[in-house]
């Protein structure tokens, strides 16, 4: 044990082997606490609660905050980094990864090819639908989508490639 002296009074301080070693004897107790007791040591530790539930994140955060109080308690001992802090762990491949630009809007392959004409009668009305690149027309206005014309010509939501019959509705099969 070092020892130290500061105007009279004697102060102990732990030799840097047995800091390093109470540090990660305190990282492992911190991966065995329930949940609850790792919400209870991150307020401890932050002097805020948390809305977190989500253990592992508690952990990394907990052990992360342990780290650096005793980062700050040893003035003389460079203590190494055990436990990262969790902003700069990746939070998963998939929203990390670049975001890949298709080039163009994928066509959906059950619906006709542009140019083609659908015709459907409703309510003794024929109804003229031409296919466009991106879209429907019906009466000289251009439409997103099957299911939103099918929605404007009845008032009701519909399934578009139902309501125009270009698909067949499986009931009671499984």
């Amino acid at each position: 044990m070092a020892l130290r002296t500061r105007a009279m009074d004697c102060v102990v301080t732990q030799s840097p082997e047995s800091q390093i070693a109470s540090l990660i004897r305190r990282l492992a107790e911190v991966q065995a606490m329930t949940t609850g007791e790792l919400r209870a040591e991150f307020q401890r530790l932050s002097g805020r609660p948390t809305g977190s539930w989500n253990r592992d994140w508690l952990r990394r955060k907990v052990s992360w905050l342990t780290q650096a109080r005793e980062r700050q308690a040893s003035d003389t001992v460079k203590l190494p980094t055990l436990v990262a802090e969790v902003r700069d762990q990746p939070r998963s491949p998939t929203l990390d990864a670049p975001i890949q630009v298709l080039p163009s809007p994928v066509r959906d392959p059950r619906l006709p090819k542009p140019g083609s004409v659908i015709i459907r009668d409703y309510r003794g009305l024929r109804l003229t639908v031409t296919v466009l690149d991106r879209g429907f027309e019906w009466n000289r206005q251009t439409y997103a989508s099957l299911s939103s014309l099918a929605r404007e010509i009845t008032g009701a939501h519909w399934n578009g490639r139902l309501f125009f019959n270009l698909s067949r509705r499986k009931r009671g099969s499984k």
